[in-house]
């Protein structure tokens, strides 16, 4: 069962979205295009990939940055590429996060020619992130929290996309 996307649209107004816009069911490009005053925007935050990605492309503001963090639509279909064209015509960049560790990040970008930090980097980072939770800088979303034994479930309705938020797993 997927969580139904109003509740959505309104869990993100409620966190202080000026626009909240249901990517499913309205034509978020122009949607996108209408709020900004045909600008675009600085930044996209693209968890979902697929189309979604392509069609984010054009809303895209000038010097803009559309971060591909992952791909919810499912990362079968992400296999085939992108093409350049409205990358370079649209003038802005594309930057890929992704942050699965590496004991050896030079070895393993020997191996394969990716980029993955280092396990200290991720050490840091972690470090860097419980610093500015504690400061209040940023609040990390617990949409809901488990016990271990419920994982399979978590994870189907991860899948199902009837989540919101972090899913938080206790490990007994």
């Amino acid at each position: 069962m997927r969580t139904r996307c109003p509740d959505k649209v309104r869990f993100v107004t409620e966190l202080g979205a000026d626009v909240a816009i249901d990517y499913r069911d309205d034509d978020f490009v122009a949607r996108v295009l209408e709020a900004t005053d045909g600008r675009g925007v600085d930044v996209a935050f693209d968890s979902v990939g697929g189309t979604t990605t392509i069609e984010t492309f054009r809303c895209m503001a000038f010097g803009g940055r559309h971060l591909l963090v992952g791909f919810a639509s499912g990362i079968e279909a992400e296999d085939e590429g992108i093409v350049p064209r409205p990358v370079l015509f649209g003038n802005f960049s594309l930057v890929g996060v992704c942050h699965a560790y590496t004991e050896n990040s030079l070895e393993f970008k020997r191996a394969t020619g990716l980029n993955f930090p280092s396990h200290a980097d991720g050490v840091r980072i972690h470090d860097d992130l419980l610093k500015m939770i504690a400061a209040g800088t940023i609040r990390p979303i617990a949409g809901s929290t488990s016990s271990f034994s419920a994982l399979p479930e978590i994870v189907g309705a991860m899948e199902s996309r009837a989540t919101m938020g972090r899913n938080v797993v206790i490990v007994d």
